[in-house]
């Protein structure tokens, strides 16, 4: 795997920049390869960075990019050589390579002569290189090892103009401002003073801005516009899977043709226009939308197009070009990063070499030598005891808290040495975390119901014991009406409270990697946040039903209102069974039919509404806190024009109709599309 892209070795000093050409292996597992503390690609060479004094600029490219070449013919030669005298399993047709060079064969005339070869390369569409670097490469075919790259060419087409167009659509100050009322999501960025004046935007912006973008858009602009920006995104989302079936493949290619289909109400609505003359364009002259095409294509010739992403070869720079320039008198860079470079991986060699060496040279005794052994547990043992060492040195230092992990070692150990109910454990799909002290310790339960503004409390605590069995524990669903009156007697006085919860997921389409975590609020009203916070999550309803592969169905959307378990009475000892559990009180969104479909069909996206009961009061119950299975991003529907009023703390409280907005997360997205 090759990748080259320039990159600023430093703003100051003239703002040196460095061309690197980096180096890795396709064999390498993806997940391995695009962790950047994985240090999977290497500096191969440092390209050259020329000014050429041409007098037309287009020509100073031709010049750069023949140079360019030039110069992966030299470098690239041992791999040519490789490919030439190793042994040929197959003789796959190279149709765009021949295509090429026999265009390139055709043309007769000076290749010296810039202006002129370039002028007769143009009816080819060819950017003016006589040799290629790949002219000489056995199996070399530029349709395969040129693949789609996500960051450079989708999410920068999302940002250039996706993001364009809808800022014509709704004007900036509708924009911003509705970028502004989104409600938060912890470890997510908001933008609380809207997008259209941000500077330097950056991948992980562009990202961001992507998880929103479509709601933002619905009911302001025109159906056609909200669709052609919807299907953009979904063609992202799915491209972005690191497992790509047959089924996602032609979902790919029908999210493309949709928006095709849909894209005329852009120029017909005057979004399309240019960024200097403010005019509008009659045409589709966009390079990174035209490459597109290509992506459905490439993923059946080279899989996943995550795998090629620029992501890790970017953060890369900073190992193998930035860290070590750092370290240089700002003279003769090249020759002093590749020094750095070369002493940094004698150390880390060296230390690999010492942990190694460290960690089998433990005494053995007498009796561990006369003891037969068995041969596969102990080099079971050996690799176990090498990966640890290795982990230490070549991993990252800030891991990602596997609550998996922990809720396992929770489990087992002995039943006195933590505290019960276990604060971390895991409920089917979902690791589950509770902070190890509560918000409120020990609260008289008409106090909680009175801070939570929840009246019907108590009673919800009856219905919930009168559902509990006995001996084992039941699964809960919503009934249709109260059954224990208002006063109702309850074995428990008192109730510890937590103001959020956490929940971590396997992977959507990788289960032995951990997906994002994300918390679930329950903060009731204060000085600050007048209405409280209160998150949605994703509820399990029904125990036939798995979550993520089952979609929503079996599940419901809640709104987590207080999330407690029952104090015992003081002076008592033990765990009684309405003690053993954490509890939620959860309020149900419905999802309002769409004609013949459960999403709407501009944004592709559940409308949801707050399922009330007949005397009029949201409709509430109390659920075990285990039920619980992902967070969900509830997001109002603005309408036409968002009432001025709306904050982002108080949306939700003020809004009669919502989304649920599937685009906060890709693994979120892959469940329930």
């Amino acid at each position: 795997i090759l990748s080259s892209d320039k990159t600023n070795i430093t703003n100051m000093c003239s703002g040196k920049v460095a061309h690197p050409l980096l180096i890795s292996l396709a064999n390498i597992k993806m997940k391995v390869r695009n962790k950047g503390c994985s240090h999977a690609f290497l500096l191969l060479a440092l390209m050259p960075i020329l000014q050429f004094i041409h007098p037309v600029r287009r020509m100073c490219g031709v010049l750069e990019e023949c140079l360019f070449h030039q110069c992966l013919d030299i470098v690239l030669e041992p791999l040519k050589q490789a490919a030439r005298l190793g042994r040929m399993m197959s003789d796959p047709a190279r149709m765009l390579a021949s295509t090429t060079l026999a265009q390139l064969a055709s043309i007769e005339c000076d290749v010296l002569d810039v202006d002129q070869y370039f002028a007769a390369c143009e009816r080819f569409r060819l950017n003016g290189v006589s040799h290629p670097f790949w002219r000489d490469w056995p199996l070399a075919e530029p349709s395969e090892f040129l693949t789609p790259e996500s960051l450079h060419e989708w999410h920068r087409q999302f940002w250039d103009h996706d993001v364009r167009w809808c800022k014509h659509a709704l004007g900036a100050t509708e924009l911003d401002f509705r970028f502004s009322i989104i409600p938060r999501i912890t470890g997510i960025a908001h933008f609380p003073n809207g997008i259209t004046k941000l500077k330097q935007v950056g991948g992980r912006a562009q990202r961001d801005i992507q998880r929103y973008i479509v709601v933002v858009i619905a009911g302001a602009a025109d159906a056609d516009v909200v669709i052609a920006i919807r299907a953009l995104m979904e063609f992202r989302y799915y491209s972005q899977a690191t497992t790509i079936t047959s089924i996602t493949r032609d979902k790919i290619r029908a999210s493309l043709q949709e928006f095709h289909d849909h894209k005329d109400a852009i120029i017909q609505n005057g979004h399309r226009r240019g960024e200097k003359t403010k005019q509008v364009l009659r045409h589709w002259h966009i390079p990174k939308l035209e490459l597109m095409q290509s992506v459905a294509p490439s993923i059946e010739r080279v899989g996943s197009i995550l795998q090629w992403s620029a992501d890790t070869t970017e953060h890369a720079h900073i190992e193998v070009i930035k860290d070590p320039a750092s370290t240089t008198n700002n003279h003769s860079y090249d020759t002093q990063i590749c020094r750095s470079l070369d002493c940094s991986e004698k150390c880390r060699l060296f230390d690999t070499a010492l942990a190694l060496r460290g960690s089998t040279s433990e005494p053995t005794s007498m009796q561990q030598l006369g003891r037969e052994t068995n041969d596969s547990d102990s080099e079971s043992s050996e690799r176990d005891k090498d990966r640890s060492v290795l982990d230490g040195i070549w991993t990252s230092k800030r891991k990602t808290t596997s609550f998996f992990d922990v809720a396992a070692r929770l489990s087992v150990s002995p039943p006195d040495s933590v505290p019960r109910p276990l604060r971390t454990f895991i409920a089917r799909s979902t690791a589950i975390h509770l902070n190890y002290d509560p918000s409120l310790k020990r609260v008289p339960i008409d106090i909680v119901a009175e801070r939570f503004k929840l009246p019907d409390l108590r009673g919800a605590l009856g219905d919930y014991l009168n559902c509990e069995g006995n001996v084992t524990q039941n699964f809960h669903m919503f009934g249709s009406q109260r059954r224990s009156p208002p006063d109702v007697h309850l074995p428990f006085k008192e109730l510890h409270v937590w103001y959020k919860v956490r929940l971590q997921q396997k992977a959507y389409h990788d289960p032995s990697d951990i997906a994002s975590t994300f918390t679930v609020h329950a903060h009731p009203p204060d000085c600050l946040l007048k209405y409280g916070r209160y998150d949605a999550a994703i509820m399990n309803v029904d125990d036939q039903w798995q979550w993520p592969s089952s979609g929503l169905q079996g599940h419901a959307i809640v709104h987590v209102c207080l999330i407690m378990c029952p104090v015992l009475p003081r002076g008592s000892s033990g765990v009684n069974r309405f003690s053993d559990r954490f509890l939620i009180y959860a309020q149900r969104f419905d999802i309002v039919p769409q004609g013949n479909s459960s999403v709407e069909r501009t944004t592709g996206l559940h409308v949801l509404k707050k399922a009330m009961r007949a005397s009029g009061s949201e409709l509430g119950e109390v659920f075990p806190l285990d039920q619980l299975r992902s967070y969900a991003h509830v997001v109002p529907r603005f309408g036409r024009k968002a009432d001025n009023r709306l904050t982002s703390t108080n949306c939700i409280h003020s809004s009669p109709s919502f989304f649920l907005n599937k685009y906060f997360e890709k693994d979120f997205f892959y469940a329930i599309s």
